[in-house]
């Protein structure tokens, strides 16, 4: 295969010469590894840092198939990215198909086609759809393999069926529970940890102090949470009153006392306690981290709610100060920082992402940009703009008929002009994390750079992500060091170890 390979025209790439001929060989060396493991009837999980090549490498295996490939993957824009991906590498776009939503290239079962590019809930929706005529099915992102995902089905089918599969991921998991899950979900057999030389991603991390404003609103965030706290203790809730709660914890909470309430009808008050203190507490978060108008925007949410809780919160004497704080306000400390660090980059003729947490600070945030002088645009999931908006917005950031890209969305986004990645809300999560990163130094150096507020709320989860990238890595390379077990191996008696053999 590698005399085909070689041939190959590998069109489109930023990077020509000997740096590109010294990849080509790297990807060549992985395509043959992941060969003979489907060869040897493993089902291998390739681990690579974003920007690596583990869409070309799947390429490459795909092309040593003797029938059709099925090349899933989670979003829609990502499967026209790589169909694009396709004809650069191979040099034919006639023998690929595209199948999304009411998009349909082709049929099924085509005549002359080598790989079919789909998400998994179009090929699960279409009867048509069967995966005995497939050679070999890729699970892009794999990561997503879990609970009720698709692709939990699709690899469960494969593996009834006898059909190869292979997983590709730059993320598996946050934890030990995370990775083990998605591997049991895909029927991998083993990770195939890959590291290349990529360009050098210089990462930065801003810190925000907090301005007179945004101290005096969380004085009245803490107030009223600790109040509710109180409330809560008072109806028998072991609830802490020393410190803010996380959204997990709450949750944890919230379903023991569903369960309490079967059998006790005095919690339903305190259900809707509880309640109430996730709506300040979010508040909280999204007044100090997002913007002034992403929370006047949820407040403006809040006030249209018919739960008892969102209306005790709207009749709030402090709650009603803080809207009326946030009203007045100046520009958020972190916006300002936002439009300063995109001005510079702006400057030196750096194209960039911001990433946010929140749509509508989103949209905010990309309309100040633009009133500064850089032209933006904003790219959400396909509930809120349409495939096609999403590729004009993508294309017109490689040309440069914009600078910068607003996004609540980072899979699939492969720019290789972009030269920075702004984490505006903290990822909270270390697969986001890493997928955001990604999506600088492509093919040249890049920058990261986090803009931090100096409050928990940010600080504690830039932290926390960062361990649980480290956590991942750690677990993905030292499981592909243990040796391999034979038949019949059993655990030794430590009783029985000669220590000094």
């Amino acid at each position: 295969m590698r005399d085909i390979w070689k041939n190959l025209p590998f069109h489109g790439f930023s990077f020509e010469g000997p740096i590109l001929e010294n990849r080509k060989e790297e990807w060549f060396n992985a395509a043959e590894k992941i060969l003979t493991d489907l060869e040897h009837g493993e089902k291998p999980t390739l681990v690579m840092p974003t920007s690596g090549g583990k869409t070309i490498i799947a390429f490459l295996a795909a092309l040593a198939m003797k029938e059709r490939v099925l090349f899933l993957v989670p979003t829609k824009i990502l499967a026209n990215e790589h169909k694009k991906s396709w004809k650069d590498v191979t040099g034919r776009a006639d023998n690929a198909l595209v199948m999304i939503g009411g998009n349909r290239e082709g049929n099924w079962n085509a005549e002359g086609v080598k790989i079919i590019f789909a998400t998994p809930h179009k090929f699960l929706a279409d009867k048509e759809a069967l995966l005995s005529g497939f050679s070999l099915v890729v699970l892009d992102e794999s990561h997503h393999a879990r609970k009720k995902y698709p692709y939990v089905e699709i690899a469960e089918a494969a593996f009834r069926t006898g059909v190869p599969t292979l997983s590709l991921t730059a993320s598996p998991g946050d934890n030990e529970k995370e990775i083990e899950e998605m591997k049991s979900a895909c029927h991998s057999t083993r990770f195939v940890p890959i590291r290349l030389k990529t360009p050098e991603i210089l990462v930065d991390r801003v810190i925000v102090q907090m301005d007179d404003t945004l101290k005096e609103m969380d004085n009245l965030f803490q107030k009223m949470l600790m109040e509710s706290a109180l409330r809560l203790r008072t109806q028998g809730i072991p609830f802490p009153i020393n410190r803010i709660l996380t959204r997990k914890e709450l949750k944890t909470i919230e379903n023991r006392l569903e369960a309490e309430f079967q059998h006790n009808k005095r919690f339903g008050r305190a259900r809707s306690e509880i309640a109430q203190y996730g709506m300040v507490r979010h508040c909280q978060c999204t007044a100090l981290t997002e913007s002034y108008h992403a929370f006047l925007a949820h407040v403006d949410n809040i006030s249209k709610s018919t739960l008892q809780a969102a209306k005790r919160v709207m009749r709030d004497e402090t709650f009603m100060r803080i809207c009326r704080i946030a009203t007045e306000a100046k520009q958020h400390p972190k916006v300002e920082m936002l439009m300063h660090i995109a001005g510079s980059l702006r400057r030196m003729n750096k194209k960039m992402f911001a990433f946010v947490g929140i749509k509508e600070n989103g949209r905010y945030l990309c309309q100040t940009m633009c009133d500064r002088g850089v032209k933006t645009d904003v790219l959400f999931g396909s509930k809120d703009r349409n495939l096609k908006k999403q590729d004009e917005t993508v294309l017109h950031l490689r040309q440069g008929e914009i600078e910068a890209v607003v996004s609540t969305i980072w899979e699939g986004l492969s720019v290789s002009e972009v030269s920075a990645s702004i984490h505006y809300s903290m990822p909270m999560k270390g697969i986001s994390r890493i997928q955001r990163d990604g999506r600088t130094g492509r093919v040249r150096p890049g920058n990261v750079i986090f803009i931090t507020l100096a409050h928990s709320l940010d600080e504690g989860i830039y932290y926390a992500t960062l361990a649980k990238v480290a956590k991942m890595y750690r677990i993905v390379w030292e499981e592909q060091q243990k040796p391999k077990r034979k038949k019949g191996w059993k655990k030794p008696n430590p009783a029985q170890l000669d220590l000094y053999a």
